[in-house]
């Protein structure tokens, strides 16, 4: 079931349900950080780098992730995802092949993933661990789990999106935050702002939370050149935390998108969705426009309405990039606790 996030875990004014849900909130915290206390962590005989987020929802692992391996493998690393493969039916531990799996077995962020870097999927990161130290890898790249205490992980690296930020600052179900967040602040290495207008959450992390280690920006660009974009008529779809991001990126690339048609994360696209969509598309004549991580949930296994939505729906894809000094910044500080890959036995 994937989580619709209540307008009122941003702005809960004039809202009574918070307040009671709080308590739960605080249950909840207490448990994530009991788990910690009594969890005996599985210490992998490889650097672990874990990208993870405070909140419940989308704020950018993935791409962040991306980058990441890209850095590591410019550096000299040879680096391997491990991922849970939300919503895949493959337990694992397996090592993703995009040639055999499809989203269904594996989620649909590990096909991504593994376009860069080797990728495990397994449900137990113990077992994913594992896996990784028998292959030909020297650095693991663990995309979410930064409230799982199972394995001991050597940075932790927190992304946090502009727009959404901390939300209303309680505990799930009475916010967003996954645990408590001074908690949480006490194991991040480094925090990533992603999107535009990060001042605020530069301000109050610095000041009014006192984190004292770096925090970074930037922001999700187009991977290619845009000009088959400018001036096209679309209908955009998509399937993410904040389909708004594709949509505004779109018209920021020139594109006229005349619909926009909104769909849960990770949503598992129908027969009924892309007959919709289709005929849409063609009585208006737009440009089906979605992104990399939905287009890959849609396979040439499914229905024939499906197999049309692919072959007429084109993926805008975008790369996470810093701003300023963040990824010397963000390199510096691997390279602190790792100064260099070692050397093949």
């Amino acid at each position: 079931m994937t989580l619709h996030p209540p307008s009122w875990w941003q702005n809960e004014t004039g809202r009574i349900l918070p307040k009671y849900l709080a308590p739960l909130g605080n249950l909840y915290g207490a448990i994530v950080k009991a788990r910690f206390r009594y969890t005996k962590q599985y210490e992998c005989r490889l650097p672990v780098v874990c990208i993870g987020n405070f909140t419940q929802g989308g704020t950018g692992k993935t791409p962040i992730s991306i980058k990441l391996a890209s850095m590591m493998q410019q550096e000299g690393w040879q680096p391997t995802f491990l991922s849970r493969g939300y919503k895949g039916k493959t337990a694992g531990p397996i090592l993703v092949d995009s040639e055999i799996h499809n989203a269904e077995d594996v989620g649909d962020e590990p096909l991504l993933l593994t376009r860069q870097a080797p990728t495990i999927v397994a449900k137990n990161r113990v077992d994913g661990i594992w896996l990784i130290e028998q292959r030909k890898s020297n650095f693991v790249i663990l995309d979410d789990g930064f409230q799982n205490p199972t394995v001991r992980k050597n940075i932790s690296i927190i992304a946090i999106d502009s727009a959404t930020g901390l939300g209303n600052y309680r505990i799930f179900p009475a916010g967003p935050l996954r645990a408590p967040l001074d908690f949480q602040l006490a194991r991040a290495d480094a925090i990533i702002v992603t999107g535009g207008n990060s001042e605020r959450i530069f301000t109050e992390l610095k000041t009014k939370y006192e984190f004292k280690n770096p925090i970074l920006s930037g922001s999700l660009r187009p991977v290619e050149d845009t000009g088959w974009v400018k001036d096209k008529p679309i209908l955009a779809y998509a399937g993410i935390a904040r389909p708004e991001k594709l949509f505004g990126s779109l018209q920021k690339a020139g594109g006229k998108v005349i619909r926009r048609i909104p769909f849960p994360d990770h949503h598992q696209f129908t027969a009924k969705d892309a007959n919709l969509l289709t005929k849409l598309a063609l009585a208006d004549d737009l440009q089906l426009i979605t992104t990399e991580k939905d287009l890959v949930r849609i396979t040439d296994k499914q229905s024939h309405q499906l197999r049309a939505l692919k072959r007429m729906s084109r993926a805008f894809p975008v790369e996470f990039v810093f701003d300023e000094d963040g990824e010397a910044t963000l390199l510096q500080l691997i390279q602190s606790h790792f100064p260099r890959p070692p050397k093949p036995e």
